[in-house]
């Protein structure tokens, strides 16, 4: 997994002009599973975010792969108590 993480004072998401998602003062995370990501790069990557902040997507996993593993990184976080807003 790939991952590209900012702070910011606000962010949000629009979908349509409508807004799908939106949060102050956080950490803005945009997320890539790669081909042949699983459930243990989620665990890794939601524990330890100390790599560099410059990453590749060349070999991104299919969408339907990567929706999947989105939606458990997102729940992790929240297992954890984080506050997520997604869109």
């Amino acid at each position: 997994m790939r991952a590209l993480i900012q702070r910011a004072t606000k962010a949000s998401v629009q979908v349509a002009d409508k807004v799908a998602g939106q949060i102050d003062q956080l950490l803005l995370i945009r997320i890539c599973s790669m081909d042949g990501d699983g459930e243990s790069e989620v665990k890794k990557l939601a524990a330890d975010m100390s790599r560099g902040n410059r990453p590749g997507f060349s070999k991104a996993a299919e969408p339907e792969d990567g929706r999947t593993l989105y939606e458990y990184f997102v729940a992790k976080l929240e297992s954890s108590g984080i506050l997520v807003e997604n869109g």
